[in-house]
């Protein structure tokens, strides 16, 4: 499947800029955040329920424990946060 994605310059987007870095920067974060596949699993029930899942009820479906899966929903809440600020 190919998609055709149109970029459109915001004003003060150029190269180099401050908001450009700060993009960049923020789409870094959330990429490295998604690099993992346990996050991307979070990321996927976590929608599935509308972001309204308990802790409890997500660590038996990985098998980590859950300081781990607490450590992951972190990792993706302050990447989300960094995103957005």
């Amino acid at each position: 499947m190919a998609v055709d994605l149109v970029l459109a310059r915001r004003p003060n987007g150029r190269p180099g800029s401050r908001l450009c870095t700060r993009t960049s920067s923020a789409i870094t974060r959330i990429a490295r955040a998604l690099d993992d596949q346990v996050r991307l699993q979070l990321v996927d029930v976590r929608c599935k329920h509308a972001g309204k899942a308990c802790v409890c009820a997500l660590v038996p479906l990985f098998d980590v424990s859950q300081p781990t899966v607490s450590h992951h929903l972190k990792v993706l809440r302050t990447s989300a946060r960094c995103a957005t600020s």
